[in-house]
């Protein structure tokens, strides 16, 4: 009989990290070249101390919103959910079945796409952790049937409007476990706009994220969010699984340490 898989067996050991030290607007930066939803954090000997996340990284541009409102710093106009949203999705049909579901996701490196019918009415959304109940039941031999509709969200409140303004949409994130919204007309699903997308926006638009980092407000903190796993030997980081559980970076090199600042 086969031995079930270990974390070690599964894990990333080339990782992107930050330290205590990294500005957060540097640390937001380095996300987003590496098209990462998260970076562990690590002392000078490589102790695991957190992670420093998407909505963490959310939670910073909206304080820094608020606080140029406080000081009456104009800012450029604020885009709308049409203004950000991907147009060319990955779509599921509630007739699919979940493992062909599951597949599409695989192949095409995306955490979700939203179901619709033949109207592109949106039904609801079929996602990573709904995979995982599929699998989960499979393995139980607990399946009642392998459609999507049996197993997809249902939730309208992850539905929005197109003319939904981008703060109002990065307030929905921080609210929400959501990481990806469905962009509406009458019904009609239109685009989704994920995380990446209210931060990429939110970053490209903050005055601050250029200026010096004596100026730009405190370092990442790894006690603010706690959204991801890191296995440690002796207290150091060994390596990395979860939703990011392959490299995403260009190279070994910087994969392996990218922590000096």
């Amino acid at each position: 009989m086969d031995h079930p898989r270990l974390a070690r067996d599964i894990m990333v050991t080339k990782l992107v990290t930050l330290t205590t030290n990294t500005n957060v607007f540097d640390g937001i930066a380095r996300l987003l070249k590496y098209n990462l939803t998260g970076a562990s954090v690590i002392d000078e000997h490589r102790n695991y101390l957190g992670v420093f996340s998407e909505r963490c990284c959310i939670s910073v541009l909206m304080a820094t919103a608020h606080l140029l409102a406080s000081r009456n710093v104009r800012s450029p106009d604020v885009p709308r959910a049409k203004d950000l949203m991907a147009t060319k999705l990955i779509t599921l049909t509630p007739d699919m079945d979940v493992f062909e579901a599951i597949h599409l996701l695989l192949k095409n490196r995306i955490s979700g796409a939203p179901v619709i019918d033949k109207s592109r009415q949106f039904l609801g959304s079929f996602s990573e952790k709904t995979s995982m109940t599929v699998l989960l039941g499979a393995a139980h031999d607990q399946l009642p049937t392998s459609r999507v509709e049996a197993f997809m969200d249902k939730d309208r409140s992850r539905a929005i409007d197109e003319e939904k303004s981008l703060l109002s949409i990065a307030q929905m994130f921080l609210d929400t476990p959501y990481r990806r919204l469905a962009v509406l007309r009458d019904g009609a699903l239109i685009g989704q706009i994920s995380r990446r997308d209210v931060l990429r926006a939110s970053h490209s638009m903050s005055p601050l994220h250029n200026e010096p980092p004596r100026r730009t407000g405190r370092p990442a903190r790894p006690d603010e969010c706690k959204t991801s796993i890191g296995e440690r030997r002796t207290g150091q980081l060994y390596g990395y699984f979860g939703e990011d559980d392959r490299p995403r970076c260009g190279s070994a090199q910087h994969c392996s340490d990218f922590s000096s600042d």
